[in-house]
């Protein structure tokens, strides 16, 4: 079951990813700042929990930044997908 806990403005969101190079998805937190490769989960001989990929990655998107502290998101990306793929 989907539980909605909020609502945004996804054109808000949009417009902020609007100037971004990105081919099908882009990392909008990481473990750390500048960790835009945060999917391996490691660096060196760190190891990251999931609770601790909260650092927002790009400090030019407030709105999009703000949900995702309001909401206590971790690890998020955005996905742009194409006509007839749908999410695995």
């Amino acid at each position: 079951m989907i539980e909605k806990i909020g609502e945004c403005d996804h054109l808000w969101i949009i417009d902020e990813l609007a100037n971004r190079e990105y081919k099908s998805q882009i990392p909008l937190q990481g473990a750390f700042e500048g960790d835009f490769n945060g999917s391996t989960g490691r660096t060196g001989d760190l190891q990251y929990k999931e609770s601790e990929y909260n650092i927002a990655l790009y400090d030019d998107m407030p709105y999009t930044n703000s949900i995702l502290k309001q909401y206590e998101m971790t690890r998020t990306r955005a996905m742009s997908l194409k006509s007839g793929m749908c999410y695995s």
